[in-house]
């Protein structure tokens, strides 16, 4: 992701937002690894409550503007599902006999 638009970005939400207090605008790389890039972003507010509230207001906001220009550079999970794996079986392993057996001690099925 490029950093210099999230800057902007962050400087930008930062100026509209009343509960800032106009002390720190900091935002850098804390980390990065061949997959992921962690970014710190620093902000003041006039007490820990306004804080937290511009902290979570910054956080949602840098989130929607990576989801509407750079959808790429957030992480997505790919799985594959393999059909023989999707499929239930039941314990006595005949897929037509709704369940088998009960195990002793086990309430009764009920069976459609």
């Amino acid at each position: 992701m490029p950093i210099e638009p999230l800057r902007v970005e962050f400087t930008r939400i930062l100026a509209g937002s009343p509960r800032w207090d106009m002390k720190v605008n900091v935002l850098q790389v804390s980390d990065a690894s061949e997959h992921t890039l962690q970014v710190r972003a620093l902000m003041s507010a006039a007490d820990s409550g306004s804080a937290w509230d511009l902290r979570c207001e910054v956080r949602e906001k840098l989130l929607a503007f990576a989801q509407k220009n750079y959808p790429e550079c957030l992480p997505r999970n790919r799985n594959e599902l393999r059909p023989e794996a999707t499929q239930a079986r039941p314990r006595d392993g005949n897929p037509h006999s709704g369940g088998g057996r009960n195990e002793p001690g086990e309430k009764p099925r009920a069976q459609l």
